[in-house]
């Protein structure tokens, strides 16, 4: 018996996760405010099990995992991220009025 055969899974696949997770979420189907995103790699059925049981919009959000050694500075990128994220619809506001 190889190790692998040992481990118990919850789920047998990430589709099935998937919809066992939408039977958990009813209360967003058919809801046109609501989007599924699902994070590229593993989160790409899962998403689309829920948006397809719940007939709701599916996007792919895709991330990249960075190599930063310090937590400190990850932090700070985002911080920085945002700052910039809001500094950029402000000037956009300005902009049109």
């Amino acid at each position: 018996m190889s190790e692998d055969a040992s481990i118990s899974l919850p789920f047998a696949d990430r589709h099935e996760a998937g919809r066992i997770l939408a039977s958990r979420l009813t209360g967003y189907a058919h809801r046109p405010d609501v989007t599924v995103l699902g994070l590229a790699r593993g989160g790409v059925p899962v998403g689309f099990e829920i948006a397809k049981t719940l007939a709701l919009r599916f996007d792919v959000f895709v991330v990249r995992k960075l190599g930063v050694p310090d937590p400190c500075a990850a932090t700070s990128l985002t911080h920085a991220s945002q700052f910039r994220s809001t500094a950029h619809k402000k000037r956009a506001e300005k902009s049109r009025s």
